[in-house]
């Protein structure tokens, strides 16, 4: 895997598109932590904004954009399972770009970062298609939710090195079709609506590190809109 975001401050994306990250306690941003035994946590995000390793490992930086998808009462989200060698996530529909096109989505203009969102919006729509059938039409927000997660992973020669995943987040007004997990589309295996209780509890095995903070930021903008 090759790196295809820059080394970005999350206070430059807030100042320059209110990218602003929902992980920020105080005037301090911070990073959730995923390792390969499925333990988390969360560290400064200036401790790694700039750093090309992590306890001695690669770091790699990625985007990945996703859609949240509630039932009618909103007390259920629909999550897919995705397994790829030893990594094993249940999380939102969406993902990081497979298509070379929708991973040149950042710029700089002098030292202010710049996103093609319509690329990342586009990325989330077809990896929701592509792993659910259905096509999304209208999202809650315009400006997506942004968290970041350094998850640990290993690579097919089982040389292990880190994610550092901007995680860009819609959540779904409209679309169409059934939702269904495509099992065997993008590593795939399962997928279903889980209790929301469920989810902000983290009563679910493998649930990835953004879902309670997502859940819980994707009701404010909704009861808002």
């Amino acid at each position: 895997m090759q790196s295809y975001m820059p080394q970005i401050d999350p206070r430059d994306l807030c100042s320059a598109l209110r990218l602003c990250s929902v992980r920020q306690y105080g005037d301090k941003y911070y990073v959730a932590v995923k390792r390969l035994d499925g333990s988390m946590t969360e560290i400064p995000f200036d401790e790694i904004a700039n750093a090309d390793s992590y306890e001695g490992k690669t770091i790699k930086r990625i985007y990945g954009s996703w859609h949240v998808f509630f039932n009618e009462d909103r007390t259920k989200i629909f999550l897919v399972t995705v397994e790829k060698g030893d990594n094993k996530q249940v999380q939102f529909t969406g993902g990081s770009p497979l298509e070379e096109t929708h991973q040149q989505v950042v710029y700089k203009i002098g030292r202010e970062v710049k996103f093609y969102l319509s690329k990342v919006e586009e990325n989330a729509i077809a990896r929701t298609k592509n792993r659910t059938g259905v096509e999304v039409i209208d999202h809650y927000n315009e400006t997506p939710l942004v968290d970041w997660a350094l998850m640990e992973s290993t690579d097919d020669e089982g040389n292990s090195y880190w994610k550092l995943v901007c995680l860009l987040h819609y959540i779904v007004k409209k679309s169409s079709g059934r939702l269904k997990a495509q099992k065997g589309m993008e590593n795939v295996t399962e997928g279903g609506r889980y209790d929301v209780d469920a989810i902000l509890s983290w009563r679910i095995p493998h649930i990835a590190p953004n879902a309670k903070l997502i859940v819980m930021k994707s009701f404010e903008v909704m009861m808002g809109g």
